[in-house]
């Protein structure tokens, strides 16, 4: 191995690894607006919160909001201003008046300019998203959302060249929007507004076979789907709470296609610490059969896909004093579990998969003669990879990536010691 490719390969290790600690988006372009893959979701803009409309009658609210997938992109320079125009693709949880929610994608043209960046490639550049019309239909409601007309959602986008044909692009808006939902008739301004709009990239879990369930060890706590919130549940008696809690460890895999769509059966291992009407937390494990449905899977290696946990029994035991009581959670049977998986190709065999479940479960302690649901549903459950290296900070990090280039950048030919470096 040449010194050239270990300096090239320590180089990209670096920048992997500070864009990580920064949380900037590393692109292999630094034209605008930054690349958002159609084929996946990679990269795109984030929402920081809902989207809230308050009218008449009813209440419109998009939950986890994101805005993504660019074409028919058109850049032009206008004096010292770049124009960017291009069509995108809105994708929302819609619901009205907090009834259940409905996945919704709504579509059209957007333009944006960046401030002072004409003939520029790297820098820091104000920017405005100065028009966007998205359209579409959502639970067989004409759905319409626009950039207001009368405020400007202003933003800041910053570039940088971080080397290997790399770069790292910064970058936000905050939108302030309109609904309409009779044809644009009328329109409704946004309660909350303005929503951050943050140029963000995916946690990928890297695994070495893209097939679902994703990868998920039982001998380590390794990759695993890990609870964003408690799980709580209260009856007549008071409440019961399961903190921290994670499904992993698959067994008995079993893959069907029906129609378009993948079916996995698997068995899974549930754990959580469970705090019984206030008492002492106790590590509780549950195991049990789930079933999932993966949309459109079937003939498909890679993409995005719409998921569902469609069955989930787990059953277990938690001690009070000397007696066991038995415990069983279940997917919700009246309220669809719904989710989202990316798989997406890295190279060398390896493929990197982001998922995500918000699931309705409902609790039982005597045996499933009566169920509770959970009061705070739905839990969303996020594929995600335990970091096994307890510290690393920033001066660590800073410090091993000085190293490594360094050692790089020798070439000592009398002595041998370092002779793995020898070109």
């Amino acid at each position: 191995m040449t010194s050239r490719l270990i300096l090239q390969l320590t180089v990209f290790i670096a920048v992997i690894g500070f864009n990580f600690i920064s949380g900037a988006v590393p692109v292999g372009s630094p034209d605008l607006p930054p690349q958002s893959e159609c084929a996946t979701i990679l990269r795109y803009y984030e929402s920081n919160g809902p989207l809230q409309y308050t009218g008449p009658v009813n209440t419109f609210v998009f939950a986890d909001p994101v805005h993504r997938c660019w074409s028919n992109v058109n850049v032009s320079n206008v004096g010292p201003d770049e124009h960017e125009q291009f069509d995108s693709i809105f994708q929302a949880d819609f619901s009205i008046d907090g009834g259940p929610s409905t996945p919704g994608t709504l579509m059209g043209p957007v333009l944006t300019i960046t401030y002072g960046k004409a003939d520029n490639t790297t820098g820091t550049f104000q920017a405005e998203i100065v028009e966007m019309a998205l359209s579409g239909e959502v639970g067989g409601l004409p759905v319409l959302i626009r950039e207001s007309p009368s405020q400007a959602s202003a933003g800041q986008v910053t570039i940088t060249d971080i080397g290997g044909g790399f770069f790292e692009i910064d970058s936000f808006f905050d939108v302030f929007t309109e609904l309409s939902v009779d044809g644009g008739q009328s329109w409704l301004p946004q309660d909350n507004s303005p929503t951050r709009l943050t140029y963000t990239i995916t946690t990928l879990v890297p695994v070495s076979v893209p097939d679902l369930p994703p990868e998920s060890e039982c001998s380590q706590t390794l990759r695993l789907y890990q609870g964003a919130d408690p799980l709580q549940f209260t009856n007549a008696q008071g409440t019961i709470v399961f903190t921290d809690p994670v499904l992993r460890c698959w067994s008995n895999v079993i893959r069907t296609n029906v129609g378009p769509d993948e079916e996995e059966d698997f068995d899974a291992l549930f754990h959580a610490g469970v705090s019984i009407y206030g008492d002492l937390p106790q590590a509780v494990t549950l195991a049990g059969p789930v079933v999932t449905m993966t949309q459109n899977k079937v003939g498909y290696t890679t993409g995005t896909f719409q998921s569902e946990i469609v069955e989930m029994t787990l059953v277990g035991e938690r001690f009070a004093g000397y007696t066991p009581i038995p415990v069983m959670i279940r997917e919700s049977l009246v309220q669809t579990s719904s989710g989202e998986v990316t798989i997406t190709e890295l190279g060398s065999g390896l493929y990197g998969i982001a998922s995500f479940f918000d699931v309705f479960t409902e609790l039982s302690i005597d045996g499933g003669q009566t169920w509770i649901p959970q009061d705070n549903s739905p839990t969303k459950l996020v594929y995600t990879k335990v970091i096994s290296v307890p510290v690393l900070n920033y001066w660590s990090f800073g410090a091993l990536m000085m190293l490594l280039l360094v050692m790089a950048c020798l070439k000592i030919r009398g002595k041998r010691f370092f002779r793995f470096f020898e070109t």
